[in-house]
């Protein structure tokens, strides 16, 4: 028997519930139902399949057609290991052929949407938004984090991918969502020469919702080049110069006065004895002369692909300007090494530094400055792991934020790293 998310015994996971309660829970006289068995009043276009169980949904896929179901685990970056694509690619397959479709419904691993699609976000919103009737939305939540929020990837009932729509919920997923759509419009008016971005197709709100609906960009198969190796610089530099790019003293950017404001809060809440240290060590270098400009703000193989003319980026959420240029440099390689390689913090921040420092003065950035790069850098994502954590409850601790205060720790001492 069907039960609503919220009060199911058989559903453990959190990330169901909450994702009725953000998607759904606005509309009313919708109920969202999990079970093998459900109304037959349903239309297959408000049901849709949980990979890969309940316990840890990663993505619903659409049940209403086995191309854009299909089409809802094809989708691949540079980050992906060639098992992982292969691995996507064979579930695609028994999406498409019916076989998978079919035992998810005996497993009970299906969501339902009871109710009206008039009024709803999936079933009217955004059909009306895009002005198509022909969508299947693929849900995909990821791992639980401070500031996740829900992606729906929109696919014609062709399999043809249309869009993805991000949804900001909280104040912090809001902010980020309207964000990349003010930085997609400005893509779009200053047509950047070494990389594509997508579109913005829309943006809006709904019940409370910050909505951002961007174009799909095309994928392929097969990756080209090495996993982790660093994007072309002069993409990096195209993007540095969309807000200009200028110099001066890191005591006159208002980047420094910006960031001080933003770790005030983290040293009132305990971090002082860190932070303040910290803080008088670099005022100590606050007469370097740094050039700054825009960065990307997440630049990760995950949100990149390579083709053989221009490089696909997208995920632009993150995105300022009047930031010191080489973050993403170092974002990328410190990244990298924390998630793909495995590193401890401390050694990814080294490995971010080191893979960086070769290429900063590409970026118009003064030979010897590659520490205090680092170094603020570092405050950067500190800055980021607070914020997060502070937006959203998850009932887990702030492991990335005490990870990286840790890293400022031993760098006061003189035996910290180098």
């Amino acid at each position: 028997m069907s039960r609503s998310v919220s009060d199911s015994p058989a559903i453990r996971s959190p990330e169901l519930a909450w994702l009725a309660e953000v998607l759904w829970g606005p509309t009313p006289g919708v109920e969202v139902l999990v079970g093998g068995t459900l109304p037959p009043g349903v239309p297959a276009a408000q049901r849709w399949g949980v990979l890969p169980d309940l316990g840890r949904p990663r993505v619903l896929v659409p049940l209403a057609s086995g191309r854009a179901a299909a089409e809802a685990v094809r989708q691949y970056s540079d980050g992906m290991t060639q098992r992982a694509r292969l691995a996507k690619a064979a579930v695609g397959l028994a999406l498409r052929s019916g076989a998978l479709p079919l035992w998810l419904r005996r497993r009970g691993l299906v969501v339902a949407a009871a109710g009206p699609a008039e009024g709803s976000l999936l079933g009217d919103h955004v059909p009306a938004a895009l002005g198509r009737d022909d969508l299947a939305a693929a849900i995909v939540l990821g791992p639980v984090r401070p500031n996740r929020k829900p992606v729906v990837q929109l696919i014609g009932r062709d399999g043809q991918p249309v869009g993805y729509m991000k949804v900001g919920w909280n104040d912090l997923t809001r902010r980020l969502v309207r964000a990349e759509a003010g930085l997609l419009r400005r893509l779009a008016a200053a047509g950047p020469r070494s990389f594509t971005a997508p579109d913005l197709l829309h943006q809006g709100q709904w019940q409370g919702l910050d909505i951002t609906i961007s174009s799909a960009l095309p994928h392929r198969l097969l990756r080209r080049g090495r996993r982790y190796a660093l994007p072309p610089v002069a993409v990096s530099r195209e993007i540095a110069g969309l807000g200009g790019v200028g110099e001066s003293t890191l005591a006159d950017s208002g980047w420094w006065a910006g960031l001080k404001a933003r770790l005030a809060p983290i040293g009132q809440a305990g971090a002082a004895t860190v932070l303040d240290p910290t803080l008088e060590r670099l005022e100590g270098q606050a007469s370097t002369r740094l050039a700054f400009g825009t960065w990307h703000g997440d630049w990760g193989p995950w949100n990149l692909r390579s083709t053989p003319d221009r490089l696909l980026v997208w995920d632009w959420e993150r995105s300022a300007d009047g930031v010191p240029l080489g973050f993403d440099l170092l974002h990328f390689g410190y990244q990298t090494a924390l998630q793909g390689l495995g590193q401890p913090p401390e050694e990814a921040i080294a490995t971010g530094r080191d893979r960086a420092a070769p290429h900063l003065a590409e970026l118009g950035q003064l030979p010897g400055n590659e520490q205090l790069l680092s170094d603020l850098y570092l405050l950067e994502r500190l800055c980021r792991a607070a914020e997060a954590e502070v937006s959203a409850v998850t009932g887990r601790p702030d492991t990335v934020g005490a990870a990286l205060l840790g890293v400022l720790a031993r760098r006061l001492t003189p035996e910290g790293p180098g």
